[in-house]
């Protein structure tokens, strides 16, 4: 976790090498300080009884990247049927959430059609 801008973490954070990291409450301190604990704070003002449940059923408190890179990328619209899109995710990763930021996908069964 950096404490102050540094030259080198900035280009690694560009390169995709690190990446920022959002809280997963549970039992335990979130390693965040200072202006970053304090927007997390902020950000879960309002959950508290939720955090205090995942704490109670022993979570531990962990990160997880904000952010993935899919590799490979390819997006192809095939004419008459739709798109085809290929990519590989590191474990972890959701590919619907690769889609949502493509796409603006809604869904049909909502749809009075």
């Amino acid at each position: 976790m950096a404490e102050r801008a540094d030259p080198d973490l900035a280009r690694r954070l560009h390169a995709f090498d690190v990446h920022p990291s959002g809280p997963l409450c549970g039992d335990g301190p979130s390693p965040a300080r200072d202006e970053a604990a304090a927007v997390e704070h902020a950000a879960l003002r309002g959950c508290e009884a939720l955090m205090a449940g995942l704490a109670a059923a022993r979570l531990e408190h962990a990160r997880r990247a904000l952010r993935v890179a899919a590799a490979g990328l390819t997006l192809d619209q095939v004419p008459g049927t739709g798109w085809w899109v290929a990519f590989r995710l590191p474990p972890g990763a959701h590919a619907t959430m690769v889609l949502r930021e493509l796409f603006d996908l809604r869904d049909a069964s909502a749809l009075d059609i």
